[in-house]
């Protein structure tokens, strides 16, 4: 056996299948076709099938669930808890392309939710030895903190501590190589990442045109030579939101595919067949004599008959069976299921009072509170990697929105309220926690001080 970087561990080669599917189901119709799961019937021909494709109607309702979820998490902004100045003002720009840490969290969950798990590196320009430096140069250099996408199906292998983290990791890549003065070549590069005494290495390999690997890049530090606290794990942070063991996941929407590509079969069965019926089929007596001495029914299709006079003579016959109804019921139940894992992804659990539900009840919480709660994990892993970077203490949560229940308070409605207030018929507190869910008061303001200091005041 060949000890390459381009070597495929067992969590990849497992979770391969199930992510290049979901990535094919999300993706659209013609990676549906490229998959092949478009199943093709033993008696059809190459062009029959493909004219067919073309006939199929195909409905993406799990990038449908995966855009909800994004919807419902991302109604409201993350929030941050006593974070320092200097995390607050990183977060404004997370990639050097001004781009905000809000931004980013929410175009990661779509990934995170489509495969289960996805991870985020934490780059920091190493620059050599700056102790010389003085303030002013040092406020000169770029050397802020800079976030990049690592998709879990790029993870080709990796090592895990038994404690779970991950102490050598390699991510599959593709770069650009100039070859010529105008012409470019895309190959596939292998960076390896891993933590000895404190630091972080890392070593480039690339794969040539005969496939071999070869060390392209010396191993080098990467942890900032200006950073006085040593890490204590690689900067690459999970986002969870199917986590099925150490650095391993299971798309959580997997369920709904299988479901989508079986809707997607059967109703371009049922087009297939409604399209045959409308044509008059030519149809000779059959051989066949049942009991009585009559010609058998002609059988095509699945479960459906033509009937047949009786006579020698050939006749064109119109579609009287069964076959119909029973692909429409099909549909119709398959239909339902798949609309089921879009309320379900929300339903689940008590999710008017999610906030109450604590973690070791997550298995009473909703999907989408589970998803919440990995984005929750996953920002803070992000923040304790940056605040070592930026030489600050690590203080303070951000945390996601977990309020999924859109309620807006119109001009109508806001109308209607004051006057109830005014004529006794609700509290001061209720008309106030009526503004603050229907987002006319901010979710931080403060009811019971409020209340206080309206006690306080003399009356009109």
């Amino acid at each position: 056996m060949t000890d390459s970087p381009n070597y495929q561990d067992s969590i990849y080669t497992t979770a391969q299948p199930k992510l290049k599917k979901i990535s094919d189901v999300t993706s659209g119709l013609s990676e549906m076709m490229q998959g092949k799961y478009l199943i093709k019937f033993d008696l059809e021909d190459d062009a029959q099938y493909q004219a067919r494709y073309k006939r199929s109607e195909y409905n993406n309702s799990v990038n449908e669930t995966i855009e909800l979820a994004q919807g419902k998490i991302f109604r409201k902004p993350i929030s941050y808890e006593d974070v320092t100045p200097q995390l607050e003002e990183w977060a404004q720009d997370v990639t050097g392309q001004s781009t905000t840490l809000n931004e980013w969290a929410k175009h990661e969950t779509r990934k995170a939710v489509r495969d289960g798990l996805v991870y985020c590196l934490i780059d920091m320009p190493n620059n050599g030895d700056l102790s010389s430096l003085t303030d002013a140069q040092l406020s000169q250099l770029d050397l802020k903190p800079k976030l990049s996408t690592v998709l879990f199906s790029d993870i080709q292998n990796r090592i895990i501590d038994d404690y779970g983290n991950l102490v050598q990791v390699t991510i599959r890549e593709s770069v650009t190589e100039q070859t010529g003065r105008f012409e470019q070549d895309t190959v596939t590069q292998y960076r390896v990442i891993w933590i000895e005494g404190g630091e972080v290495w890392q070593e480039l390999y690339r794969e040539g045109k005969d496939g071999k690997v070869q060390l392209w890049e010396e191993a080098t530090i990467i942890t900032p030579a200006t950073n006085a606290r040593k890490l204590v794990k690689i900067p690459l942070i999970p986002y969870y939101t199917n986590k099925t063991g150490a650095h391993n996941a299971e798309p959580p929407l997997l369920e709904q595919a299988n479901t989508l590509i079986s809707f997607y079969n059967i109703n371009s069965q049922y087009t297939r067949a409604l399209t045959k019926s409308g044509d008059p089929t030519l149809t000779m007596q059959n051989p066949e004599i049942d009991e009585n001495g009559r010609p058998k029914p002609i059988k095509l299709g699945v479960n459906s008959m033509l009937g047949y006079s009786g006579d020698n003579a050939p006749e064109y016959l119109e579609f009287k069976g069964n076959s119909l109804p029973e692909y429409r019921e099909k549909l119709k139940l398959l239909q339902e299921e798949l609309d089921t894992y879009k309320s379900d992804l929300i339903n689940k659990g008590n999710t008017v009072a999610v906030k109450q539900v604590e973690a070791e009840n997550a298995d009473n919480a909703s999907k989408l509170t589970n998803f919440a709660w990995g984005l929750d994990d996953y920002l803070n892993g992000i923040k304790e990697i940056v605040s070592i970077y930026l030489g600050v203490e690590n203080i303070g949560m951000i945390e996601s929105n977990k309020d999924f229940d859109e309620y807006k308070i119109t001009e109508n409605m806001l109308e209607k309220l004051s006057k109830l207030e005014l004529m006794g018929q609700i509290s001061k507190r209720t008309l106030l926690e009526l503004y603050k869910k229907g987002e006319i008061l901010p979710d931080n303001f403060d009811i019971d001080s409020e209340i206080d200091n309206l006690s306080e005041q003399p009356p009109l």
